[in-house]
């Protein structure tokens, strides 16, 4: 039986990712880095580089890093704080869910940015638990954090789901011996997401599925 539900953040309950985007490839533009929306796609949804690893692959200096995340974090919070990216579903999905599962969020951002993204949003009250970046060791697509999930919820994998969009979120999950259900998310909907376990095509198909298939 499922009693426990672990969504994923950016994607599932915040679109942050064309944001997100937006403020890497802006501060790469000011620096003279060629930067590709296939760049972002591998180092965001697929590999667990970030962009510190995509500028160490391209034989970036430390001060060169330092100088574009500085940049690119204040750009990507100011973004965050001015616009509203939860899905609109969100908060009456996550109310409804409550009653009958115990609701876990397990994200690849920061405590911060976390905070920021849902700063017109009751998304956090909502959840049981939070897990942040802090939380855990390495991140997806490795298990650690799934697995943090686990240990917080106190609940084995087969009385768990994960709901996620990315390929480097369902293999994380997969990792950590979890089912998924995975959300297209139509700013990387030409990755492949085939090793979920199910597939529903919004948020707000959610419980209308786990009544009827879970």
């Amino acid at each position: 039986m499922i009693k426990v539900l672990l969504f994923d953040n950016d994607g599932v309950l915040a679109h942050t990712e064309e944001l997100f985007f937006k403020a890497n490839s802006s501060c790469f533009e000011q620096m003279g880095i060629p930067y590709t929306r296939d760049n972002f796609n591998n180092h965001t949804f697929i590999t667990n580089l970030g962009t510190t690893g995509f500028m160490k692959n391209i034989g970036s200096t430390d001060e060169q890093i330092d100088e574009f995340r500085r940049n690119r974090n204040l750009l990507w919070q100011q973004a965050i704080t001015k616009v509203n990216t939860v899905d609109p579903h969100a908060e009456e999905i996550l109310d409804t869910l409550a009653a009958h599962y115990k609701i876990g969020i397990i994200t690849s951002t920061n405590r911060e940015n976390f905070a920021k993204t849902h700063h017109a949003s009751k998304i956090p009250e909502l959840a049981n638990f939070v897990v942040t970046r802090e939380d855990y060791e390495r991140g997806k697509p490795e298990p650690d954090s799934y697995l943090k999930g686990l240990e917080i919820a106190e609940c084995s994998p087969n009385e768990a789901l994960v709901i996620e969009d990315s390929p480097r979120g369902i293999t994380a999950a997969n990792a950590a011996g979890l089912k998924t259900i995975v959300i297209p998310n139509p700013i990387i909907d030409n990755l492949d997401v085939s090793h979920a376990s199910y597939g529903i095509s919004s948020l707000s198909e959610l419980p209308v599925f786990l009544n009827s298939n879970i």
